[in-house]
């Protein structure tokens, strides 16, 4: 099996590398970095790209623009643990989100690549057991760092924003009834933290 990666560098891409790493015979990663262009030095990935150099036998990079979000998660916990304050755009903090390991993105893929259904679309998240608010995931991330979020608050919501999204895994379950999500809340929150308190 040869795997084709799109923003390899990235948070759910460079867990796909590494998925595949062990089970495909190439895995062709196509990335130029534009989280660099277009948040300046902390978007950059090329941290993780070289990770990913030094730690994959069968991956490799092309720099490629592919034109011819990664985490919000990641963003408020790097934002906490250097005690700057995070802006909470509407909805009293209180919008609600459900959240995926990229691990558990890989390892579906691998299923669909096994078995695949021509024309099907699914809806992709932690489901309901992994959803908590804004408000919820500083508390929670406040009782693992023992560090208390900083934020301000615009009582304008971002255009386009919902209040709450968990999403329907039904269709998922259904047709590959052998997945299942293997990360919690609780786990994704301390890997991030651990992440960035190695890096800080």
């Amino acid at each position: 099996m040869r795997v084709l990666v799109t923003g390899p560098s990235g948070l759910i891409g460079s867990e796909i590398v590494s998925f595949f790493d062990t089970r495909a015979e190439a895995v062709v990663g196509i990335d130029n970095n534009m989280r660099a262009d277009f948040f300046g030095i902390e978007g950059d990935t090329g941290w993780n790209l070289q990770r990913l150099r030094h730690t994959t036998r069968h991956f490799r990079h092309h720099d490629l623009d592919v034109r011819d979000r990664a985490g919000l998660t990641a963003v408020f916990v790097k934002t906490q643990l250097q005690g700057r304050a995070y802006r909470i755009f509407g909805y009293k903090g209180k919008q609600v989100r459900d959240n995926i390991h990229s691990y558990d993105v890989a390892s579906l893929i691998e299923a669909i690549a096994r078995n695949p259904r021509g024309g099907e679309v699914y809806n992709l998240g932690g489901g309901r057991q992994n959803s908590c608010s804004i408000l919820e995931a500083f508390d929670r991330a406040a009782q693992l760092t023992g560090k208390t979020m900083r934020y301000e608050y615009v009582d304008t919501p971002r255009e386009g924003d919902h209040i709450c999204y968990i999403s329907n895994l039904a269709r998922v379950h259904q047709h590959y009834p052998d997945w299942t999500i293997t990360r919690s809340l609780d786990a994704i929150l301390e890997e991030i933290i651990d992440a960035w308190e190695a890096r800080l």
